[in-house]
């Protein structure tokens, strides 16, 4: 039975695709890779306390003050 132009194109990509498949795995390997030694790099040059954490420790303490008011229990359901 003949195939269409349309079932040819589309079995064609379908091979395509599969034979290429090991190709981009192996890609996305590397870049994972890739990426896993940016990071290591990162915190190995950050380790003098560039990071978010130690930032925040030296943060300099503020005046303002903050006040709850409790006054109106009496109003709240206790659910």
């Amino acid at each position: 039975e003949p195939m269409s132009k349309r079932q040819k194109k589309k079995l064609l990509k379908q091979k395509q695709w599969e034979e290429q498949k090991d190709l981009r795995r192996q890609k996305r390997k590397e870049k994972r890779q890739k990426r896993k030694l940016e990071r290591q790099s990162k915190l190995t040059s950050n380790d003098e306390g560039n990071d978010r954490k130690r930032l925040r420790k030296e943060a300099v303490p503020s005046t303002l003050r903050l006040v709850v008011d409790c006054s109106f229990d009496d109003l709240m359901v206790l659910k």
